[in-house]
């Protein structure tokens, strides 16, 4: 016999049901934007997958340099000994994130030096924090200002000392700082010729604010005239208070609205470009105080280096300078290490690009690319290990004459 309680639960649970499925579908239509944007990153995140699962220690990554010539370069040596070095892709022209901050940090020290720049004058925080896009740039500024307030370098009345703003943008590789940086030098000073540089490593910055700005107003799949585009927007930011009040209202509640291949392309479109032997060249001069007069190179120096703990993974190294970033596919390392074993400076540039999302956000999140940089900056028989494998991958790749 048919029980007529469980019967009206039933139904309940019948109503209840439908009403929460058109409660989904109601939502869902709302936030369609929002939904198919998940839906493409989830997606986005598969590539790669089976390859990341192999990239497990930092000689899984030889492998797959090996295997994908289009996507990297690598150069390392011994400063004064390139003919015994790695050059795999070494002039292959790519995008890059953040190192073109060395000649950001060059153009510091000469303005500085030709008194064009009043070092003493005190920062606002707030002009800094202006640039701390929602998400990972404003995680960094918030580490930046952590480490500013513990070295008492943040006074009480909010703010910091112009060379502070420099040793955070170069040294800590805080993007907002960076543009902090930039602002306070001007694109002009910022794109004056660096004598020293070579072709590889000449990139003019550009302001990663305006940058990601640039991407997010962009009409269509093209970023007409990027450089001038992201100074646009640097600058809107910069002196626009409701300008940039509605774009972080916009970043911290909806994102950027771009999805993680979207980004991809546009950073590929926009982003400076080098070559791994161009900004080799120029760590090594910066490492021997040969890029400018001896006082820039010093200062040069000072900004860059840190100590490295003696017992880092057993290695022969005990300072390293460098700088590097990444943005969605791209991944860019450039720097050099002081050796304790009396050998010259190594310095060693990777770059990457175009990556799966699976692989890029595997490294990121393995650090596995730091991890490779410097076992190659400190231990010699993995250097020669990936010296080999890589020439046996790419028998054509010589040294460039010096």
């Amino acid at each position: 016999m048919l029980d007529v309680r469980s019967w009206g639960c039933g139904t309940h649970l019948l109503v209840l049901g439908a009403l929460v499925l058109a409660g989904l579908g109601i939502a869902v239509g709302r936030n369609w934007e929002a939904v198919t944007l998940m839906a493409d990153n989830v997606g986005a995140m598969g590539e790669g997958a089976a390859q990341a699962e192999q990239l497990r220690y930092p000689r899984d990554l030889v492998d797959y340099l090996a295997a994908h010539p289009e996507r990297a370069s690598l150069v390392a040596y011994d400063v004064g000994a390139p003919e015994a070095g790695v050059w795999y892709r070494a002039d292959a022209m790519r995008p890059v994130v953040q190192l073109a901050h060395g000649r950001l940090l060059a153009a510091y020290v000469r303005e500085r030096a030709a008194g064009r720049l009043d070092t003493t004058r005190r920062v606002p925080l707030d002009s800094v924090a202006r640039y701390a896009m929602p998400g990972a740039a404003a995680q960094s500024f918030a580490e930046t200002r952590r480490r500013w307030a513990e070295r008492g370098a943040l006074r009480p009345d909010s703010t910091v000392a112009l060379p502070a703003v420099a040793r955070a943008a170069v040294r800590h590789n805080d993007p907002a700082a960076a543009d902090a940086l930039l602002a306070a030098l001007g694109r002009a000073a910022v794109a004056r010729p660096v004598a020293g540089l070579p072709p590889g490593a000449r990139a003019v910055p550009r302001p990663r604010s305006g940058l990601h700005l640039s991407w997010i107003h962009a009409s269509g799949d093209t970023i007409a005239a990027p450089v001038d585009r992201a100074y646009q927007m640097f600058a809107r930011l910069r002196a626009d208070t409701s300008f940039r009040r509605r774009q972080y209202e916009r970043l911290s509640t909806r994102g950027s609205g771009l999805t993680l291949r979207q980004q991809r392309v546009r950073g590929a479109q926009s982003l400076p470009r080098g070559t791994a032997d161009g900004y080799a060249h120029l760590f090594g001069r910066i490492a021997t105080g040969t890029l400018g007069p001896p006082a820039r190179a010093d200062r040069m120096q000072a900004l860059l280096e840190r100590s490295v703990p003696s017992d880092t993974l057993g290695l022969s190294v005990h300072t390293v300078a460098g700088l590097g970033g990444a943005l969605p596919g791209v991944l860019s390392l450039a720097g050099y290490a002081r050796r304790s074993d009396g050998h010259p400076p190594r310095v060693v540039v990777l770059l990457l690009e175009d990556l799966p999302m699976g692989v890029f956000y595997h490294l990121l999140q393995t650090g596995l690319d730091k991890g490779f940089q410097l076992r190659l900056f400190g231990d010699d028989a993995f250097f020669e290990q990936v010296r080999r494998r890589l020439r046996a991958a790419a028998p054509s790749q010589r040294s460039p004459a010096r």
